[in-house]
């Protein structure tokens, strides 16, 4: 390789350090452990200059500062038209089908089991993972020898970015964040991977400015500070010149002070209640129940309140760390109904759902499908209800008792006016087969 492409090759897998003298052995010791090349490269100096070298031959010798004040391109910001029209939209009137909804709902790939997709992956390397793929929100892993775990999760919502910028980008944070939480972790640091359109087409650059600004109002609010991450731009089509939506997708990392107490998604045994942790909201914007079943782009995307969210973080970090909780799972993608479900689905036991009794003036459909945030499903004993519901008094966090775990081969959800009875097998059967038959694996 010549000088050039030495320096500026953007090789993935690399990072640079800055080591003081006395600490290089001890560092390197850690390298040659894990079997992991460096180099001594330089040295840090006084000059305020950054000299590079190649075969003792100066070849770039220029002021620091250049590359700490780098020119900024001003881009035009103009927002699209489409954002105010989409999100006026007339939203249908409630169907009088929903038990059929629901089984269609569980085929959209972004509801449906991605088992296909993690079974062909290692994910015992190391034998770290105490929760194995799809049974928990987020993936927890053992710090070597120690008591202490980590939480990781990642999180994009393209539907809610294209047609609300900030509050995409905001949520995306949120919700991930959200996650860590729900196995019992404090979310601590993030990183991004922001892919957009061309940044000189002042729509996008409009969208991509809306969703960072997001993002960081949601980072300080939440004292998650991101520590790195990428920015893709130009994700269009050359000669069509259609973009992709903007797609931030932000991965979290939260510590767990006992890896051992952390909460998977699963219904564990019969005759737990099933609490809802959170208020539903008529936000069905962007939804999977809107998209896949009625092919509609539009509505109210589901809003961002920092404090709400920052309240049910902290009331469920306080429930799982006094073990008061048996299951726990965010409601996102498909709503409570979806979440209630799938807590079932990778389960051996079913359940008695009654939504009649909360929040009387939402729409079933809203109740069912809408996607609000700082929501959490949690199961627990009888016995430990009440201190569940004080904590959450503390935190302000709304407490409802929604249903019980059963033994059964039916899911009931009562709801106002009417009770759906769904067949726990064929639920079970359209979410774990449609992602392997969209694959062609018969």
């Amino acid at each position: 390789m010549i000088p050039y492409e030495i320096v500026l090759s953007e090789s993935q897998e690399r990072m640079m350090f800055v080591v003081a003298p006395a600490g290089v052995d001890q560092v390197t010791k850690v390298f040659d452990k894990f079997n992991v090349n460096y180099s001594i490269v330089g040295v840090v100096t006084d000059t305020s200059r950054l000299i590079i070298k190649y075969n003792d031959n100066i070849i770039a010798n220029i002021p620091a500062k250049m590359l700490d004040e780098s020119p900024i391109a001003k881009r035009e910001a103009i927002k699209p038209e489409y954002v105010e029209r989409l999100k006026n939209i007339d939203i249908p009137d409630c169907p009088n089908n929903l038990l059929e909804i629901i089984y269609r709902l569980l085929q959209s790939p972004n509801i449906a089991s991605c088992k296909y997709v993690y079974r062909q992956y290692d994910h015992e390397v190391g034998v770290r993972t105490v929760l194995k793929p799809g049974m928990a929100d987020a993936a927890v892993l053992r710090i070597f020898d120690r008591k202490k775990g980590i939480a990781v999760a990642c999180d994009c919502n393209s539907k809610h970015t294209y047609l609300d910028p900030y509050t995409g980008g905001a949520g995306a944070l949120i919700e991930a964040c959200r996650n860590v939480a729900a196995v019992g972790a404090e979310p601590i640091g993030m990183v991004d991977c922001l892919n957009f359109g061309n940044p000189e087409n002042p729509e996008v650059f409009w969208t991509f400015a809306e969703t960072v600004r997001g993002i960081s109002d949601a980072a300080r609010a939440l004292n998650v500070p991101c520590v790195g991450g990428n920015v893709s731009f130009y994700n269009e089509d050359s000669t069509t010149k259609v973009a992709v939506k903007p797609s931030p997708s932000l991965t979290v990392v939260g510590l767990i002070e006992d890896a051992s107490k952390a909460i998977s998604i699963p219904f564990k045994s019969i005759n737990e209640n099933i609490i809802l942790l959170g208020t539903t909201f008529p936000e069905l914007g962007g939804s999977e129940y809107l998209e896949f079943i009625f092919d509609l782009e539009g509505g109210l995307v589901p809003q961002v309140d920092f404090q709400r969210e920052m309240n049910l973080i902290k009331a469920i970090q306080e429930i799982i760390s006094n073990q008061y909780i048996t299951a726990s799972h965010d409601c996102s993608k498909g709503g409570l109904a979806i979440a209630c479900i799938k807590m079932s689905l990778i389960s051996d036991f079913s359940a008695e759902l009654d939504f009649s009794q909360i929040q009387e003036d939402l729409r079933d459909d809203f109740l069912l499908f809408s996607e609000t945030h700082s929501r959490i499903v949690i199961t627990a004993k009888d016995d430990i209800c009440d201190k569940i519901k004080l904590i959450c008094e503390k935190h302000k966090v709304p407490f409802h008792i929604i249903g019980k775990t059963t033994k059964s081969d039916t899911i009931h959800i009562k709801l106002k006016n009417q009770e759906i009875i769904l067949d726990r097998l064929k639920m079970k059967q359209l979410f774990e087969d449609t992602i392997p038959k969209l694959m062609g694996v018969e």
